[in-house]
């Protein structure tokens, strides 16, 4: 399903979501000028 999906972040919200344990996950990023995640932390 990945290979489908071009947006960056897109992908990263996806594997989160198949990749769920049951812990929360938060994800912060920019994606202007270009795609940049900033923080990924489980909680």
């Amino acid at each position: 399903m990945l290979d489908y999906v071009k947006m960056p972040d897109f992908i990263d919200k996806y594997k989160a979501y198949l990749e769920f344990d049951g812990s929360v996950q938060y994800l912060s990023y920019v994606t202007k000028p270009e795609y940049r995640v900033n923080l990924e932390k489980t909680l």
